[in-house]
């Protein structure tokens, strides 16, 4: 797990479940740059179809090819959550303050570079990412 990774300092850090941070652990890990915010929808089960038939009807025509819907989505339990961060390890960002600003300023260019135009970078992002 990358969280390990970087509390054994193997790695100075990585994207990770901001959950996972200090969850069971003695982690010291400072998170400069959250990843997303209310990317996640919960299915829930059992529920009953009573309550089911308002969000049914409201997600019908955005079902992707008949595979299901989003019953809730993380915003509506708990507004601007962080789900995934890039976190750091607290040593790396203590010896080292002016790169973990100059990571989370780059960060920042580079998720506005993939959101301008309407997403046009993400097909460049991808094959950036893929290679070796």
């Amino acid at each position: 797990m990358l969280l390990d990774r970087v509390i054994n300092g193997q790695l100075d850090g990585a994207h990770m479940l901001a959950a996972t941070i200090g969850y069971g652990t003695e982690a010291r890990i400072s998170p400069p740059f959250s990843m997303d915010l209310n990317g996640n929808g919960l299915p829930v089960h059992p529920i009953s179809a009573l309550a089911l038939k308002p969000m049914i009807k409201k997600y019908r025509a955005a079902v992707f090819k008949g595979i299901g819907v989003p019953v809730i989505t993380d915003y509506e339990i708990w507004k601007n959550n962080l789900e995934k961060v890039f976190g750091i390890s607290a040593k790396f960002t203590e010896d080292n303050p002016n790169t973990v600003l100059a990571l989370t300023k780059a960060l920042i260019r580079a998720t506005k570079w993939l959101d301008e135009n309407d997403n046009a970078h993400c097909a460049e992002a991808v094959e950036i990412m893929v290679r070796s």
